[in-house]
């Protein structure tokens, strides 16, 4: 890595657009080196990474029904390349959803980084 990080603000924005009734919501951005699962104790170690969350990095929210609320965070990159920005976990605390259906967005957001 040369030179200074490029910083680029990052806005996720978290809704209840569905729901009639308040709905819990926790936030958090994962290390680009973090599993996505829910593999207690264990992260995959991935040495193809160069980026790092800056700002609020946990959030935990009470959202009213169609209620909207941004989180803002930054992404600090070090070199050229495409990084994969969906590195984050939301979970519902309030919920039990072996007995729900649920859907969650699987599409990757990535960030194109071209040298000067």
């Amino acid at each position: 890595a040369s030179g200074s990080p490029l910083v680029i603000p990052v806005t996720v924005v978290l809704s209840n657009s569905g729901w009639t009734q308040s709905l819990s919501v926790s936030f958090e951005a994962l290390a680009p080196c973090e599993a996505l699962g829910s593999t207690e104790g264990q992260t995959t170690v991935d040495r193809n990474w160069d980026f790092e969350w800056g700002g609020c990095l946990r959030k935990t929210l009470k959202l009213q029904a169609r209620e909207r609320e941004s989180v803002k965070l930054s992404v600090c990159v070090f070199r050229p390349g495409i990084y994969n920005l969906t590195r984050f976990r939301i979970t519902f605390p309030q919920l039990q959803f072996p007995d729900q259906d649920f859907s969650a967005s699987t599409l990757q957001h990535l960030l194109r980084v071209h040298a000067p």
